[in-house]
């Protein structure tokens, strides 16, 4: 039975993942709620916290994205499928093994449709590591020279993975922040400084561009970058940083650039620089083009003991926050916000 609260099939819906602890429960929430300023719930919990083990404090679930109706979620060495409107869900299989003397380092993942063959697509992109070094190798170059990188796509109509034949070095290990975007048939990462990496799911196929040059080389370049869209126009985000290394409060700016020629690098153009906020963590998404759903810091320093908030503002008037008091969570980046169409799909195995 699909949601009862569909209007259309057509309505698109705000979902929001976060994170809750108290002295004795660790729980992860997802919440769905209308599309319009004020954010009514329509479920308060989606009950995804019924199909994952007590979520550990140091291990909260990432919410990968959403797809033609299809919420992809990660968990441990987990991928889920889960589809709202049924309540059906999917327990990926988990990909082979390491290579015996190897340990995985997971670097980033993605999840996407494929227009092309009409079939939900997972890539988890990996670097191994030597588990037992010589003392006298220099692990850093023996890993690098070796680039002992994998990526892997599983195919929800095959149900199975595959290794791809090649993945460009991993140069910045992974760090944690929004997801990264489908967008184009492609899988975007902002992993691989100094380009951004893409990868067709439908010709398996890597792709790089370069970041606006005046984001990487002036004086009050950023820190951080994500990626979202704006007007259907691939669009980076690129924001401070906020935490130990600066002190609590300091003020922060947010640059948006969108790509006018996707591919080109030489079309960024530099849309809006908004600011200064304080004690925001990290942008999380454009909702609706022209506004920004950020995390907020409710005291004094970012710790996994604070208290964080979803926050909105206008991209051309930012001189006020909308703070959602009702949607708080524990954890840093651990708030989450995708956009959910309802799809009857069904994920079951056959």
């Amino acid at each position: 039975m699909h949601l009862k609260f569909s209007l259309t099939r057509d309505d698109e819906f705000v979902l929001i993942k976060r994170f809750l602890n108290d002295d004795t429960t660790h729980q992860t929430l997802l919440s769905l709620h209308i599309s319009d300023e004020s954010l009514s719930v329509l479920v308060s919990d989606l009950e995804i916290q019924s199909f994952i083990d007590e979520t550990p404090y140091y291990h909260v679930p990432k919410l990968m994205g959403s797809c033609n109706g299809i919420i992809c979620l990660f968990y441990y060495d987990n991928f889920i499928l889960f589809n709202p409107a049924t309540r059906q869900i999917r327990i990926i299989p988990p990909h082979p093994p390491c290579p015996e003397d190897f340990f995985r380092i997971r670097a980033c993942w993605g999840f996407g449709f494929d227009t092309a063959t009409n079939d939900y697509k997972i890539v988890i992109i990996s670097r191994l590591e030597i588990e037992n070094p010589l003392d006298d190798i220099d692990i850093e170059i023996l890993n690098h020279d070796l680039n002992l990188n994998e990526a892997r796509i599983y195919s929800l109509r095959m149900d199975s993975w595959k290794e791809l034949d090649y993945v460009p070095p991993i140069i910045h290990s992974f760090r944690p922040r929004g997801f990264d975007l489908f967008f184009n048939n492609r899988i975007h990462w902002t992993e691989w400084a100094p380009y951004i990496l893409s990868l067709d799911i439908s010709t398996e196929v890597f792709h790089k561009f370069g970041y606006p040059k005046a984001n990487k080389t002036s004086s009050d370049k950023r820190d951080f970058e994500s990626l979202t869209v704006i007007n259907d126009t691939f669009t980076l985000i690129s924001y401070d940083s906020y935490g130990s290394s600066n002190p609590p409060f300091f003020e922060q700016f947010i640059d948006v650039w969108i790509m006018k020629e996707y591919g080109n690098e030489e079309s960024w153009s530099k849309q809006y620089s908004i600011g200064p906020f304080t004690g925001i963590s990290r942008p999380i998404s454009i909702w609706k083009n022209n506004r920004i759903f950020l995390e907020k810091v409710v005291g004094g320093y970012l710790d996994r003991d604070e208290l964080v908030q979803l926050a909105a503002c206008d991209l051309f008037n930012c001189e006020q926050l909308l703070i959602y008091n009702n949607i708080h969570g524990k954890c840093e980046f651990s708030m989450e916000v995708v956009f959910y169409k309802e799809t009857l799909v069904s994920i079951a195995r056959n």
